[in-house]
């Protein structure tokens, strides 16, 4: 036989047309495979694509709230600032008002005291008697005693306006002299 032949008998013996269609079956899988691959990857890019966008969004979003915080936390503050300023007001006209109220009042003391100053002076004087001018002057002062007469004291009581206490001195005893006595009156004053 002929090595052609043979070649041709063996040619005959196999059958291409499958293995052809395999190889084209083959090809086509290969194919739709790429082609399903480079789909799967044009969506793998595009969820990829989206969560860079979702990450960029709230990366905006967190740096928007923290200038947000930051915007809130001054309102608060400038809040409580506004607070302590209003309480600090009322506290001042509270004490204005009682000031004013303080002021009038020790004002009306002050007329009453000169009308009453004037008077026993003025009384006083007319009578001429120099015990009655310190009498009214101690009066004045506030200090008593105990009698009309000098000479019948035997106690002194002694108001002082700043402290409202009042102190009794006892004029009976003899190893007080003129100056203790006067010094004593004016400490208690």
């Amino acid at each position: 036989m002929d090595p052609i032949d043979l070649l041709r008998d063996v040619a005959k013996s196999f059958s291409t047309n499958e293995e052809i269609a395999s190889t084209e079956r083959v090809s086509v899988d290969i194919t739709r495979l790429s082609l399903f691959r480079e789909a799967k990857l044009a969506e793998a890019r595009d969820k990829l694509q989206d969560q860079i966008r979702q990450r960029d969004l709230c990366q905006e979003s967190v740096a928007g709230d923290s200038t947000t915080s930051e915007r809130t936390q001054h309102v608060h503050e400038l809040e409580r600032e506004k607070m302590r300023l209003a309480r600090a007001i009322n506290d001042l006209e509270e004490t204005l008002n009682a000031t004013q109220a303080a002021t009038s009042k020790l004002n009306a003391e002050l007329e009453l005291v000169e009308k009453e100053s004037q008077q026993p002076i003025e009384s006083a004087v007319e009578n001429d008697s120099s015990a009655a001018l310190q009498l009214k002057l101690f009066r004045t002062l506030g200090v008593t005693f105990d009698a009309e007469k000098p000479e019948k004291y035997t106690k002194c009581m002694i108001r002082s306006n700043t402290t409202s206490n009042v102190a009794t001195l006892d004029l009976n005893v003899k190893e007080y002299s003129g100056f203790f006595i006067t010094n004593y009156i004016w400490d208690k004053l």
